[in-house]
């Protein structure tokens, strides 16, 4: 329930989908969040219940072009891979080894000597790695039930990074999300 004038907002990954990359083409782009809000009829007299659709603002996105040869060869050979796109959407994954080895040179590339992200790639890549850091996995394998335990200081490490970054790389949201994974995380690291 929200007072009137409130406002929720909530970081939301859109790169990748059930149809695939939601902004495949380079080009400037408009998002905006419709939600459908059920409630009781007000009137005893009218049938079901009443809907109420409510719109968000809207978000400006510029999706830009490959700056240069190496950045193009990137998009087209690693980063709109099905595999690249579903380790994005799942904020990384302990089972997509090869995506998560390919963004590893990537991000490597992209930051050279560089501790803090300078762009939304290498921001984003970071940023998967430090939520799936964070992640136990259990996994089955030969008959037995192995937990692979998660590694809090390198999650903190790489969101620290990217938080550093700033407003450079990411909107305000996702910024803001980063960072309260990020004290929560740093929180679970001092008990």
């Amino acid at each position: 329930m929200l007072a009137p004038g409130a406002s929720h907002s909530e970081n939301i990954n859109l790169t990748f989908g059930a149809d695939g990359f939601s902004f495949a083409e380079p080009g400037h782009y408009a998002i905006q969040v419709f939600c459908t809000l059920l409630t009781d009829a007000a009137d005893a007299s009218q049938l079901g219940d009443e809907e109420t659709i409510t719109a968000s603002n809207t978000l400006p996105v510029f999706v830009a072009r490959p700056h240069s040869p190496e950045e193009e060869f990137e998009v087209e050979t690693v980063l709109m891979r099905q595999d690249v796109g579903t380790f994005f959407a799942l904020g990384g994954s302990a089972v997509l080894g090869r995506a998560r080895d390919d963004l590893e040179e990537i991000l490597d590339r992209r930051m050279g000597r560089a501790k803090i992200p300078k762009d939304p790639v290498a921001a984003n890549i970071m940023r998967c790695f430090g939520i799936d850091e964070q992640r136990r996995y259990r996994r089955f394998d030969t008959g037995k039930l192995r937990y692979l335990r998660s590694n809090l200081s390198r999650a903190v490490e790489h969101l620290r990074r990217v938080h550093r970054a700033g407003a450079g790389v990411f909107d305000r949201e996702t910024l803001a999300g980063t960072k309260r994974l990020l004290e929560k995380l740093e929180g679970r690291l001092k008990e």
